[in-house]
């Protein structure tokens, strides 16, 4: 009996070697349910673990009485806007795996994450390379590498592969988003099918970001933040800063006070992170700029391939490439 009514337990127990990792670990799913007369189902307390986490899910206050019907409809003098509907699976403004291909959205919103900002007179082209390493399994992912480049005239394009998992598969796309702060437009190239989604997007004018981490609470407060002097990484000098977050024992359902910390190394001049290391309780991430140049990139990286249909875009863009 579980909140007064009968529920019927269930454990599953799964055995296995994650990707990167040199022995097996167990994980538990423990769920007590409740069965309706149709032969439906609902968890109402479900237990789940493994060797990186503990979780428990409760269902309380539950009723089987027949809810106020108010509740499934509109308020009365509310106003309704019709929204955007999103396929299944897609991540907002970036690539995904499907059963049926690979997926990338883009939002009518625009995003440009870590490069939002526009720069004249400092090109360069790089492979932004990011590992993640669990820190309770020891196991390190790499992920597949951004490939960057930027004109003098402050142009940016960012060519963007989904990491290949299965090696029956041809390889994974690769979506490009150019960022031409020349003519006020982002571009995103579809290559499967030769399709070049053009916005009215220009430019946001912001600082440069020093460290992309966030603390993964809240509750976290900042408890310092340390000048690492300067350095020299692929012939460019960066300044490194060290900031140290703590969350206490209980600020948020943890039994003990933790600390992340974020590591940046960055170029004032070039308005680039070139290394940046983060610290949580759950993971480690190295995230460096590699192949890095200096010189001007070609120039037709920066344009719409031959043979490319353009479609100005006044809304979002959900792309699909079926895979075989």
């Amino acid at each position: 009996m579980f909140e007064g009514v009968p529920v019927e337990g269930n454990l599953q127990t799964t055995t296995g070697t994650p990707p990167g990792a040199t022995q097996s670990v167990s994980t538990t799913i423990e769920s007590w349910s409740y069965r309706f007369g149709d032969g439906g189902n609902s968890p109402l307390l479900t237990k789940s673990s493994n060797p990186t986490m503990q979780q428990t899910n409760v269902s309380l206050d539950f009723s089987t009485a027949e809810p106020d019907p108010a509740l499934f409809y509109v308020p009365d003098g509310w106003n309704i806007v019709e929204g955007e509907t999103i396929q299944p699976g897609l991540i907002s403004g970036g690539l995904s795996y499907a059963a049926d291909g690979f997926r990338y959205y883009y939002p009518s919103t625009g995003r440009w994450s870590d490069y939002d900002y526009s720069l004249q007179a400092a090109p360069f082209s790089a492979q932004r390379i990011t590992e993640r390493t669990n820190a309770i399994l020891k196991t390190t992912v790499q992920e597949a590498p951004l490939k960057l480049y930027r004109d003098s005239a402050g142009r940016m394009r960012i060519d963007r592969q989904l990491t290949q998992y299965y090696g029956d598969k041809l390889p994974a796309p690769v979506f490009s988003e150019i960022n031409d702060v020349v003519n006020g437009t982002l571009i995103i190239l579809d290559p499967a099918h030769q399709i070049a989604h053009r916005y009215a997007h220009g430019h946001a004018d912001r600082s440069l970001r020093v460290h992309t981490f966030s603390p993964a609470t809240t509750r976290g407060t900042k408890e310092s933040t340390n000048d690492l002097g300067e350095e020299t990484m692929e012939g460019v000098t960066v300044s490194g800063e060290l900031e140290n977050w703590v969350t206490p024992a209980d600020a948020d359902g943890n039994d003990r006070e933790y600390t992340q910390s974020s590591e940046s190394w960055y170029s004032t001049k070039l308005k680039l992170i070139m290394l940046e290391k983060t610290h949580s309780t759950t993971e480690d991430t190295v995230i460096r700029l590699t192949h890095f140049s200096q010189e001007e990139p070609d120039h037709s990286l920066f344009e719409i391939p031959d043979g490319y249909t353009v479609v100005d875009e006044k809304g979002p863009v959900a792309l699909t490439v079926i895979q075989p």
